[in-house]
């Protein structure tokens, strides 16, 4: 473990740790574990949280720059979930998968499968459902 000039705390392990945790210049705090671990977490520069793992676990979750949370697996793990910028929620698989949820304008949730599972469902906005 070591302080840099800033006093800030920097501390990893060796190559066999694959461990890495710093704070930059901000004060912001940066975490990742090597190409062999595939981890990777920090927070930007606006203090908004960013994790990771590289392209061989396919997962990425980040929060975007007006704070809504996104969050999605890439092309290969075929899920993708995330809020818009109302703070609406989306949750989806791709088209491999056939589904889609999301919560709409008002506050309802909408799930659906695409044209080759034909079921959609929905709340009005009275709270009924219906299918």
């Amino acid at each position: 473990m070591a302080c840099n000039d800033l006093g800030l705390e920097e501390c990893q392990s060796n190559e066999s740790g694959l461990k890495e945790c710093q704070s930059n210049d901000s004060g912001l705090e940066e975490c990742q574990i090597n190409d062999s671990g595939l981890e990777e977490c920090q927070i930007n520069d606006s203090g908004l949280e960013e994790c990771q793992i590289n392209d061989s676990e396919l997962e990425e979750y980040q929060i975007n720059d007006s704070g809504l949370e996104e969050c999605q697996i890439n092309d290969s793990g075929l899920e993708e979930r995330q809020i818009n910028d109302s703070g609406l929620e989306e949750c989806q698989i791709n088209d491999s998968e056939l589904e889609k949820c999301q919560i709409n304008d008002s506050g309802l949730e909408e799930c659906q499968s695409n044209d080759s599972g034909l079921e959609e469902y929905q709340s009005n906005k009275w709270g009924l459902e219906e299918g």
